[in-house]
């Protein structure tokens, strides 16, 4: 937990975003790289050893959190780890079965759980099921399937690539290591773009897709900073672009097939590359018809800005509800719009 929390991510406030579904999913992309899930019912009615939310890690880990502050960890190749929160104890129990108690910064082995193996004679799959109902599947191939206790499902490519997360009732994810993007995207999209070569990838309940990955913004006086990035690939075309900085880009269907004209005019959906340019866009710069928004924190720091697409004139909206118009370089204050 150490690693997955370290003492610069507590410090540090981090923006976040949060996607809510018809169905009472509740999906957030933390500041640091995780994805964070919940039902809108569990987060007033639960108690107990209930189930509050699940957290997938960048390394394809899930963290399940319980009302009484109990919680489990799920790896994707079957160790399976569980904190008590009245003792102050966790157990971890390797993919072999052998069990390790730690509290106190002392760990104390208490011997290996009965496991059953088999091997397919035909397959050359091997199959282990555990008294604790965790059951794992190495292929000949390599690759691997592992179910835990709660229904949670990993399935991990031969060479660890790629490692899949379902769960019912849940996004699923895949976390992708060391990809590349299409050629006709090389250079621009997410896989070319991240720093750690880790994306998370979640297909959500409506058809969107997001991907959520750690790159580079450029900040004033042309620095740049590290931020996780989350875009939202949408049915409807549309794309939106957050960061953990609270940097929101909003590209609509329509401007999304207006910078294509405009550009390489691929075919819209799958093959146009032209919005990705919004990821390398310079700090202070606009791109016509997109929609610019930071959330910050601070009081009255809040602003949305855009840029007409028929010329260089620009809009910031603030917080106070003044707009800015820059025609020029020059900037013309209105009084708020609600005067």
């Amino acid at each position: 937990m150490d690693t997955l929390y370290n003492d610069e991510d507590l410090k540090e406030s981090k923006a976040r975003t949060t996607l809510t579904f018809k169905n009472g999913l509740i999906v957030q992309y933390l500041g640091n790289g995780h994805v964070l899930q919940t039902h809108e019912a569990k987060l007033s009615k639960s108690e107990g050893r209930e189930e509050i939310d699940r957290l997938c890690t960048k390394e394809g880990i899930v963290i399940v959190q319980f009302a009484n502050l109990d919680c489990e960890l799920l790896f994707p190749d079957g160790v399976y780890a569980v904190f008590c929160r009245e003792n102050l104890e966790w157990t971890v129990t390797n993919n072999k079965g052998m069990q390790r108690k730690f509290k106190d910064g002392v760990f104390t082995d208490i011997g290996q759980i009965p496991c059953a193996v088999e091997t397919d004679s035909v397959s050359g799959a091997r199959m282990m099921i555990r008294e604790d109902e965790i059951v794992s599947v190495t292929y000949k191939d390599g690759s691997r399937y592992c179910q835990h206790r709660d229904g949670t499902k990993f399935h991990t490519s031969a060479d660890g690539s790629e490692i899949r997360v379902e769960k019912r009732n849940f996004a699923s994810h895949c976390v992708k290591v060391n990809k590349e993007d299409k050629a006709i995207f090389s250079g621009l999209g997410p896989y070319s773009r991240v720093l750690d070569g880790r994306v998370i990838e979640t297909y959500l309940p409506d058809g969107s897709k997001t991907q959520t990955f750690l790159d580079n913004i450029h900040t004033k006086k042309n620095a740049q900073q590290q931020v996780y990035r989350t875009m939202i690939s949408r049915n409807d075309l549309s794309v939106v672009i957050c960061d953990s900085m609270g940097h929101v880009s909003i590209i609509s269907s329509n401007t999304r097939d207006a910078l294509n004209e405009l550009g390489e005019k691929r075919k819209v959906g799958d093959r146009d590359s032209d919005y990705l340019q919004e990821l390398s866009r310079q700090y202070g710069h606009f791109t016509p018809q997109v929609y610019q928004a930071h959330i910050n924190a601070a009081p009255c720091k809040s602003t949305i800005k855009t840029k007409n697409s028929f010329d260089d004139t620009c809009f910031i909206l603030r917080q106070d509800m003044t707009i800015d118009k820059i025609v020029n370089g020059v900037v013309y204050k209105t009084k708020q719009i609600t005067d």
